[in-house]
């Protein structure tokens, strides 16, 4: 059954009780933001509740025992099977239960659920050490999903998945009794508190052991990777109640319970890896070779189908010859496989075992390349785990994208692969599309089609019906290898497992649940066409975001996720409308575009790093500047045109009030301008409120160091937000004056404007205009574009570099021409003509969203790295928030975004932080509680000789 857009929209919250949690989420567009997940299913919750203890989670099940509302945890949101979407209370741990704290040198690590599994490792890293399960998604997913679903992934198969490298859980039961394994006495305490509880367990165990098939086929089984049901291997592995229970919530889908924090043992990170991407005419010859590879201990293979390879053949990154490849072979396939190492000598030697035991078998269409190239590897496994969503943007638009997880043995693979296509051939899948971690005989495959009747899910109905019997009868595989049972296979559990082992399943559900309200018709369920109900349509929107596929992958540096949407939730949200308008429901719609408004586009940064971890580079910024322009008004178009138009008027009569606003803080003090401020914005929506990093970094420019315009090497070009806000043009100008480099800034560049502020806001044609301007004027300053020209501030600099796409031929030509430096490249460019004496402290340094986007990472690293030993980047990687200017209207905005800076920063023991934008210096001091300054305030720093 599909998702019916006119059921369960209007059911929220409605008992007279307050909901059991201090963050409660109950507007619409709240509940329809986390209505959906990775998965292929839709239900909109009653209500969304965000803990921040394990108090409120004591709570939450006591209203939900109380009032018999069924309880879903969700974490990322990443997952594929329909395990965390709920029309009950939908719990989100993602927003407070973040903590990572890595123990004994990396050796363990201890988290909570809503810690990104990507960013534990990068707690990891200076440790040398990693987490033993690596999904695809481990930069967006979290912890407590990677534990509830017994996550592996592409190097850790069994061995390491979840379920055997923790070590201890802390977890609270549905009937509010919190446990610690790490604890001792802890297993007595079970015992004796939850004795009929323990007794089950042990009876639990005892059916099993005493039942030699179903004991063989739990060893059989957990040979491969299985997430069928509840992790039964738990009966066979432990003997007393608590750890038995414990490793049960492992992949248990939390349908059990609630796994409030976990220490798991981490595996060595190898810093050397060798990694090759080779192409095979079939299956079969593909397949052949992946037991010698297992042989001589190659660490991780992948596996890509025609089908798949072509999906990626026009992204960037991938290996030349691809196209031609996939003219000439009409079966081809492919391995990525990879070697690491902990040292050199012991990858040349895992090097030399390919080359003489497993080379000689391979039946590859071309001799094996590898690369050991950082950033050439990064992009082969970029491409490989950002198949599925770069998959299922290719689909046909309006059709649903549908993701399968099995397993089948190793030795039949090939066979499988070619079952699996005949499957697809027969039931009109000509879409179908599969890769996978060959290695453990796991293979993933992906569907597409229209859900627009009963005729659809009739279609679908009957090839999971033929797919589950393939993998289960044909082939003795596993129906769900890492994804979890969901509700996909729910009705399918007791086909692959069997009466017997269904009915334990059964009892230690009611024995831990007894009531049934933890995650319903996950895992278990009584509906045998529960996998058919709810499948999400992914109705028609707009073009620049249409194939997304609400993989998450986007949500972690999105800077407003914690303050409003996330860019997935964006898109959901633009979705839900379309659902809504076509099912008549317009008054719906029109509430839910009044507060998208807000939510949707007013706190929007329009950063673009969404479209960094986006595996088909959907940045949720163009759609909301898309937005923004259709919903100006003629009267807000001739004003952004006049404004436009007397720029540098506008920029002085700024200039005036934040010189005003800086000299009435160093009176009233920062913090009461910025109540003062705040009071106004309450009153006249949209005035812009002080920020206390406004008033440092005020010094006057050393005009006696530039050099004049005949003699100038370089071309200083300050941004309106340097002119204004000051900050970084005296740095930088003494810097370049100690480097003995020729800079002269131009007179008459007041009330010039790359466009950046007027198309960020929707303003199209004044953009064009101030860029149009600012070329000419640029054109002529540069000698023709002969002088470099050096500008202060990240974004700008990215957005000229790029142009705006509406620039005519004559100025888009020199602009190209123009060689723009942004702040960061000059000062790298300085360095060798600098004597820098290194600081003693710890310093934070914060690459703005563009050196991201532009891959200035390095540079800015370098300049850090030159000053001093100790840097540290206490915002991971994330937005500040500021957004041009957004920030001085919504400085909750910025205050959301870098919430963890200053605690980070704090840990670290540092008291200061650099950054190439005067906007996000701003930003981070306000957030932070400490200064941030100009990248250039350090390097003069650093190079001063009157000390």
């Amino acid at each position: 059954m599909l998702h019916n857009a006119s059921q369960q929209r209007l059911v929220s919250h409605s008992s007279s009780r307050p909901l059991p949690c201090r963050h409660s989420l109950t507007e619409l567009w709240q509940r329809y933001a986390f209505a959906n997940d990775a998965g292929p299913y839709l239900l909109v919750p009653q209500a969304v509740l965000q803990p921040e203890n394990e108090v409120e989670i004591q709570q939450i099940f006591a209203a939900s025992q109380r009032e018999r509302v069924p309880v879903t945890f969700r974490a990322g949101g990443t997952s594929l099977s329909g395990q965390s979407v709920t029309d009950g209370w939908l719990v989100d741990i993602g927003r407070y239960w973040r903590n990572i704290q890595p123990i004994d040198g990396g050796a363990r690590v201890r988290v909570q659920g809503g810690a990104i599994g990507g960013l534990v490792n990068a707690k990891l890293r200076p440790f040398g050490r990693k987490l033993g399960p690596d999904p695809s998604s481990i930069g967006s997913a979290m912890m407590g999903g990677i534990l509830s679903n017994n996550s592996s992934g592409m190097c850790c198969g069994v061995a390491n998945n979840a379920y055997h490298t923790v070590e201890s859980i802390r977890f609270i039961l549905p009937d509010g009794s919190v446990w610690d394994t790490a604890l001792e006495h802890e297993a007595d305490r079970f015992e004796k508190e939850q004795s009929g509880l323990a007794s089950e367990l042990r009876a639990l165990r005892h059916a099993v052991l005493t039942n030699s098939d179903l004991h063989d086929k739990i060893r059989r089984k957990y040979l491969q990777k299985n997430t069928v049901g509840y992790s039964l291997n738990a009966l066979v592995d432990y003997e007393r109640p608590l750890d038995i229970l414990s490793h049960l919530l492992i992949g248990g889908e939390g349908t059990l319970a609630f796994i409030s924090e976990a220490v798991l043992r981490t595996l060595p990170d190898h810093p050397e890896k060798a990694t090759a991407l080779a192409f095979f005419a079939d299956a079969h010859a593909a397949c052949g070779i992946i037991p010698d590879l297992i042989d001589v201990q190659c660490d991780a293979v992948e596996f890509m189908d025609r089908a798949s390879l072509e999906s990626i053949r026009n992204l960037d990154g991938v290996p030349d010859g691809l196209s031609d490849r996939l003219r000439d072979h009409q079966q081809l396939m492919g391995l990525l496989f990879e070697f690491q190492a902990p040292d050199a000598d012991a990858l040349s030697d895992k090097l030399e075992r390919f080359t003489s035991q497993c080379a000689p078998n391979m039946r590859a269409l071309s001799s094996v390349q590898f690369t050991q190239n950082k950033k050439e590897q990064a992009n082969l496994w970029k491409l490989r785990k950002g198949m599925y969503p770069a998959v299922a943007a290719v689909r046909g638009r309006g059709e649903a994208a549908i993701l399968e997880d099995v397993t089948f043995p190793l030795e039949r693979l090939g066979e499988a692969i070619e079952s699996l296509q005949e499957l697809f051939a027969k039931h009109q899948y000509s879409n179908g599309i599969i890769f996978g971690h060959a290695r453990d005989g796991n293979l993933h495959f992906v569907i597409s089609q229209a859900m627009n009747g009963q005729k659809d899910i009739d279609q679908y109905s009957r090839f999971i019906d033929e797919m589950v019997d393939l993998v289960v009868h044909r082939f003795d595989g596993a129906l769900k290898a890492e994804h979890g049972t969901g509700r996909n296979m729910a009705p399918f559990v007791e086909t692959e497992w069997g009466t017997e082992a269904v009915e334990i399943m059964r009892r230690l559900k009611r024995a831990v649940d007894p009531h049934g309200l933890l995650n319903p018709d996950v895992i278990l369920s009584s509906k045998p066409t529960i996998h058919l109900d709810h499948i999400k349509d992914l109705p028609v929107v707009e073009d620049v975001v249409d194939k997304c596929i609400e993989c998450g992958a986007c949500e972690p540096r999105c800077p407003s996720r914690d303050f409003t949407l996330s860019p997935r939730q964006r898109i959901v949200l633009r979705r839900a409308r379309a659902r809504m308008i076509a099912a008549g429901q317009i008054e719906l719609a029109k509430q839910l575009d009044r507060d998208y408004e807000f939510a949707g586009k007013a706190t929007c940064a329009t950063d673009g790093l969404c479209a960094l971890d986006c595996p088909v580079a959907i940045n949720t910024g163009d759609l909301i500047k898309q937005l923004r322009a259709e919903s100006k008004t003629s009267v807000e178009r001739e004003v952004a045109k006049s404004v436009a138009k007397n720029f540098g008027i506008a920029e002085g009569l700024a200039s005036s009030a934040i010189a005003t606003g800086a000299a009435t803080s160093f009176f009233l003090g920062d913090d009461l301008l910025t109540s003062l401020t705040s009071w106004i914005a309450y009153v006249l929506p949209g005035f812009p409120q002080w920020h206390a990093g406004i008033s440092q970094d005020w010094d006057p420019a050393y005009r006696s160091l530039l050099s004049d315009a005949e003699t100038a090497e370089w071309i200083y070009m300050p941004t309106c937000m340097s002119r204004m806000f000051g900050g970084t043009i005296a740095p930088l100008v003494q810097v370049a004056g100690r480097a003995n480099a020729k800079i002269h800034i131009p007179s008459g560049m007041q009330g010039l404007c790359c466009g950046q502020a007027f198309a960020s806001k929707g303003f199209m044609e004044p953009a064009l205009a101030k860029q149009a301007e600012w070329v000419d004027a640029m054109w002529e300053w540069s000698d023709r574009g002969e002088r470099p020209v050096v500008l202060d501030l990240g974004s700008c600099t990215t957005f000229l570099k790029t142009g705006m796409i509406d620039l005519d031929p004559v100025r888009k030509e020199r602009l190209q021409r123009l060689r723009i430096l942004d702040s960061v490249e000059f000062a790298e460019a300085m360095l060798p003509h600098l004597r820098i004496r290194k600081i003693s402290d710890p310093i934070a340094i914060h690459s703005v969203c563009s050196n991201q986007k532009s891959g200035l990472d390095g540079s800015m690293l370098a300049v850090a790295n030159a000053c001093s030993d100790q840097v540290i980047q206490p915002h991971e990687g994330r937005c500040c928030g500021m957004g041009g200017d957004r920030g001085f209207e919504i400085p909750g905005l910025i205050l959301s975004a870098g919430a963890n800076v200053g605690p980070n920063m704090e840990q670290a023991g540092c008291s200061v932080g650099y950054t190439n934008a005067r906007s996000c210096a701003i930003s981070l001091s306000s957030s932070s509680g400490k200064p941030w300054h100009s990248l250039m305030h350090l390097l003069e720093e650093c190079t001063r000789e009157d000390d």
